[in-house]
């Protein structure tokens, strides 16, 4: 892939969202890969000048919320600038896996299972390593939290990994963040990633608060352990027989209540009761 952006020359193509294209890039000057993010809005939003005007807003304040997290287990930013023909770009560290790569795809449909070869297929971590994952995953989200922040599309996907054999893992992609004072648009629009949503995001996703983060971190757990997202598995975790504390299993399924006052209230409030239990063995 030969090109550049800004003074970043590229090296490969990561993946393209409806909003947003990510490529692999070098720093001519630190001689590191980073990331690079370049807003490109596609389909119909790109072709209504409103919506693609709103999506350029929500691109600018990803790049500010990045930009007020100083936090270990957050992406940080290290540029934002626009383009000469006006188009903006965010410019990340690179990272060399999300958390599907330990996990694998999602989709239990026999027939892509059948193309992907096993190590993309689902699959469960060792609950030690589910465990260390999510309470990384808690600590990152309770900095958004404590900022007045909603993330709404808490997913593999968007952890990210320091390495891809027990790296670390970072919250990121911000685009779909509940800023305070940033307009959403109509109520009831979609904003998020079905399977990981909370039933009030469905309904309306401009009126939730960081309880809709913790069924989406409820559906995690649960996905790192069972191998399965919920719709494919057992009805709760203790059906599985995981080799889990009784404590962690009722936490779990406390984050994944499908109403919001059944749930703990941030992620700082599942670290508390997180840091109360025994570790695990």
């Amino acid at each position: 892939m030969i090109g550049q952006i800004g003074k970043y020359k590229m090296f490969a193509p990561l993946f393209a969202t409806d909003f947003s294209d990510i490529v692999v890039c070098k720093d001519p000057d630190l001689d590191v890969h980073v990331t690079v993010k370049v807003f490109n809005v596609k389909g119909e939003r790109g072709a209504d000048k409103d919506a693609a005007d709103e999506w350029r807003q929500r691109f600018l304040h990803e790049a500010k919320v990045m930009a007020r997290m100083d936090h270990p287990n957050l992406v940080p930013i290290r540029e934002y600038a626009i383009l000469d023909d006006g188009t903006p770009y965010i410019v990340m560290p690179y990272y060399p896996a999300t958390l599907k790569y330990e996990i694998g795809h999602d989709s239990m449909d026999p027939e892509r299972l059948k193309k992907l070869p096993p190590n993309r297929r689902p699959h469960a971590l060792q609950p030690d390593r589910a465990l260390t994952i999510w309470r990384q995953l808690l600590e990152g989200l309770s900095a958004l939290h404590g900022f007045g922040l909603v993330h709404r599309d808490v997913k593999p996907g968007n952890v990210f990994l320091t390495a891809k054999q027990g790296g670390n893992a970072k919250l990121g992609d911000f685009g779909m963040v509940k800023v305070p004072g940033l307009e959403d648009g109509d109520p009831g629009r979609w904003i998020g990633t079905p399977n990981y949503m909370s039933p009030e995001q469905k309904a309306d996703a401009t009126s939730v608060d960081p309880r809709t983060d913790i069924y989406s971190v409820g559906v995690f757990a649960y996905r790192m352990l069972i191998g399965r997202l919920p719709q494919d598995g057992p009805a709760t975790l203790a059906a599985a027989k995981l080799p889990i504390p009784p404590e962690l299993d009722s936490l779990i399924e406390a984050c994944r209540a499908p109403h919001p006052d059944d749930r703990p209230e941030n992620a700082a409030a599942v670290l508390k009761i997180l840091d109360a239990m025994a570790p695990l063995n």
